[in-house]
């Protein structure tokens, strides 16, 4: 370690090294700092690494964030957010946790790993000892992904055993014992037997009476475990389905666990959506030139899976549409139209078992509806960053003519970034086409004229926007309403409170959402409009920003200089060609971001950006610029602690509102 780190007890082991709580002395707080054990040196690097790389774009609450990283000839360790708390065995050992508390505490595990698996990571080594629980929310974060596998990745070299008895793997499922494939009912199998070690204070496998090792391990493959006694029948039933020997009679997804926990909670009645056919998709099915990995989603028209393209060896998105009144063709078409950086890209539409099939860009990230469900708020300017880029989707397909006709939360797709896409055209206006049912609408976003029997219009998005807005803002509906009837009939009646009425700190934005949700659509400002407002209502919070472009080609830095100098809104934009240079300049001013190439004399952008972060105390929000970085590349440079990457050449609309979005951050 470095003089920064002071390193504390050990919180858990496994096999990519161990995490200690520890000291940053440089920042003057408590940090948990994971460093290699030295069993298995080799290996524990890889997998350490590995671990960054997995964790680097890390977007859920409940998930570990990674905020320092180190891999080079002389240390390798990891640096992340101390968790003020203990491991879920010493919380059960001391008080088991209330049955309602444990169905909690599963869902919220789970609804960690259902983020993970839309990223295509699996845990496979979850166990009581690699679950941190804070004090005092008590909120669980799922650690030890030292064992964690990509979707590209097989079965992973020979696990070390943990455990309280003989020291087995007493929560491990099975296909990992057997060397076979582990995916995403792997995880399932995990936080069953953690919910019926929460239940019992036990593990789910009972060897106390085993002779050897070697007949421990027969036992537990082979042998059920012991029913639970005394929870209701669902509960019951729900733990055995998880704990299953076979992974096909588990639950298909986190998502469907994560469903029948909020059933038994009495938070939730439907999975999935309002879909009823019985079709579904389990991991490792084929569909066309697609393996199926993991449901990402549903609602009224079908299931969302995540997919890898076999023959281009790419992650996608399926859409299976399991309603016959859906119109897959039109939202293909309408999709097609489009090419902007804020709305999902669709690369295929064919037929599978008579059922639609959509194919279109994976993002890898969660609907702006889940997020808000895990307690995930945007800050103000990054609020106006998402709303900026949700506002540009929409001027993106009003100028094709196409009118989305369903926008809210859960049809916006963030990264870990805030990043934001316009995503799920089922109910879209599209010219040529026939147009939706009248009344298919969502009621809470819905404008009064599509309550009252009109088609959609482009005006139609922007009141849409205006809840969405209003709701991202606020943290609820301007109307709430318990009944549908009841909430169409204020959209139709009522007037909206201010923003600044319900959260004052998010005044700014009252003209935006205001002019938005007028009742006449012809008194709502179009997208472009919408957008000039916004960035009227962020300019007075808004103060003079200095950029720092680290490139060695001439030609990008002065076209960087052109398109980022109207951004720093009287600041300036300062040019390094060569690494050392930028490196020095980085750590001597005081820029609000670096763009910084990975190609650099003297110094490469990786050595840069390496140094600056080890060596600055609080380091500018660097943003890549390469045009060769692979996946793997990014990840290791998102774990190191840069903030976006940006593809030559160069996007200008994308350049703009990266940047935009990460100068907005600095201030948050």
């Amino acid at each position: 370690m470095t003089d920064r780190y002071r390193l504390g007890n050990v919180v858990y082991a496994d096999g990519a090294g161990a995490l200690h709580a520890a000291y940053d002395t440089q920042l003057a707080r408590p940090v948990d700092v994971k460093v290699l054990r030295g069993r298995h040196a080799t290996r524990e690097r890889r997998r350490l690494e590995r671990e960054a790389r997995l964790l680097g774009g890390a977007l859920h609450p409940a998930l570990p964030r990674l905020i320092d990283a180190r891999f080079d000839d002389e240390s390798v360790w990891l640096v992340y957010h101390h968790v003020d708390g203990h491991t879920l065995a010493a919380e059960v050992s001391r008080a088991r946790p209330s049955p309602a508390r444990a169905l909690e505490w599963a869902r919220d595990i789970g609804s960690a790993l259902h983020a993970a698996h839309a990223q295509g990571i699996v845990h496979t080594d979850l166990r009581p000892e690699v679950v941190l629980v804070s004090n005092p929310e008590g909120t669980p974060i799922v650690h030890g992904f030292g064992r964690a596998r990509g979707r590209s990745e097989g079965t992973d070299e020979p696990r070390s055993t943990s455990g309280s008895v003989l020291e087995l793997p007493l929560f491990v499922a099975p296909e990992i014992l057997l060397g076979e494939r582990a995916d995403v009912r792997t995880d399932v199998f995990g936080v069953a037997a953690l919910l019926y070690f929460m239940l019992t204070g036990r593990p789910p496998a009972d060897v106390s009476d085993a002779r050897s090792a070697a007949d421990a391990i027969e036992h537990i493959l082979r042998t059920p475990p012991p029913r639970l006694r005394g929870y209701s029948p669902n509960v019951a039933e729900l733990v055995e389905r998880g704990l299953a020997r076979d992974p096909a009679r588990r639950p298909a997804s986190m998502l469907e666990l994560n469903h029948a926990l909020l059933r038994e909670l009495g938070r939730d009645t439907d999975y999935p959506g309002s879909v009823t056919t019985g079709i579904s998709l389990a991991p490792g099915d084929r569909v066309g030139d697609f393996l199926i990995e993991t449901e990402l989603g549903s609602g009224g028209f079908g299931r969302v899976y995540l997919a890898k393209d076999l023959n281009l060896q790419r992650d996608v998105a399926l859409k299976l549409f399991v309603d016959r009144t859906a119109r897959p063709q039109v939202e293909a078409r309408a999709l097609a139209r489009v090419r902007h950086p804020n709305v999902v890209r669709v690369f295929g539409l064919f037929e599978h078992a008579e059922h639609a099939v959509l194919v279109s860009e994976h993002v890898p990230g969660a609907s702006l509806d889940h997020r808000l469900a895990a307690g995930d708020r945007p800050s103000l300017p990054v609020l106006f960053a998402v709303l900026d880029q949700t506002l540009a989707g929409l001027e993106a397909i009003h100028a094709v003519g196409i009118h989305h006709g369903d926008l809210k939360p859960a049809n916006v797709v963030v990264d870990a970034d805030w990043n934001a896409k316009l995503i799920d055209f089922g109910l879209a206006r599209v010219p040529g086409e026939a147009d939706p049912s009248p009344q298919a609408l969502t009621p809470a976003y819905a404008a009064p004229e599509r309550i009252t029997g009109e088609q959609g219009s482009a005006a139609s998005d922007l009141y849409s926007f205006g809840i969405f807005a209003f709701e991202l803002a606020t943290g609820r509906l301007p109307f709430p309403a318990d009944t549908p009837v009841a909430m169409m009939r204020a959209h139709v009646a009522l007037r909206a409170p201010s923003v600044g009425e319900v959260a004052p700190t998010m005044a700014p934005l009252n003209e935006l959402v205001a002019r938005c949700l007028a009742k006449a659509p012809d008194s709502r400002p179009t997208a472009t409009a919408a957008r000039e407002l916004l960035a009227t209502a962020r300019r007075p919070l808004t103060k003079a920003r200095r950029i720092l472009v680290v490139d060695d080609d001439a030609d990008v830095g002065e076209s960087l200089v052109d398109a980022l100098t109207p951004l720093t809104c009287g600041g300036s934009v300062e040019v390094a060609h060569d690494g050392e240079v930028g490196l020095a300049l980085a750590r001597a001013g005081t820029f609000d971001v670096v763009l910084l190439d990975l190609q650099l004399p003297r110094r490469n952008g990786f050595e840069v950006l390496a140094e600056l972060v080890a060596t600055t105390l609080r380091p500018p929000p660097v943003i890549i610029v390469s045009g060769q970085a692979s996946s793997e590349d990014w990840r290791l440079l998102s774990a190191m602690g840069a903030k976006a990457i940006l593809f030559k050449p160069l996007d200008p609309r994308m350049l703009e509102s990266l940047v935009l979005r990460v100068l907005s951050n600095v201030s948050t």
